[in-house]
């Protein structure tokens, strides 16, 4: 697999189909090419802050949402349970430009509060 070709911002096991019962989305948080330094101690700090922001958020927006975790290999994929297969192409897409806004939000908040010297 090429590292820098571009990937897939969300994917959906075969086994499952958009809008079934029990479907696990998974969209794309791997964080490429942050100019900071901030220490690793914060740095995880921070990531698990704005993980559980962004869990809050969805949850008050989709009530109906189950689970939400990271997954993958070094935990660079954002998993969401639809229990009740509720999921639409149009929440799809809506849940993923959320995901990749704050993803952005993050690089740019530790680029500016640990800048690179």
């Amino acid at each position: 697999m090429n590292p820098f070709a571009p990937q897939a911002s969300v994917r959906l096991e075969d086994r499952w189909r958009l809008g079934d019962a029990g479907a696990v989305y998974e969209f794309n948080v791997k964080l490429r090419h942050v100019r900071s330094q901030a220490p690793q101690n914060v740095w995880d700090q921070d990531v698990e802050m704005a993980i559980d922001e962004l869990k809050q958020e969805l949850k008050k927006r989709y009530p109906w949402i189950g689970e939400m975790y990271m997954t993958g290999r070094s935990g660079g994929w954002f998993a969401v349970e639809d229990p009740q297969g509720k999921m639409t192409k149009a929440k799809l897409d809506t849940i993923a430009k959320h995901v990749e806004r704050r993803k952005r939000g993050f690089v740019k908040y530790m680029e500016q509060e640990y800048p690179r010297t």
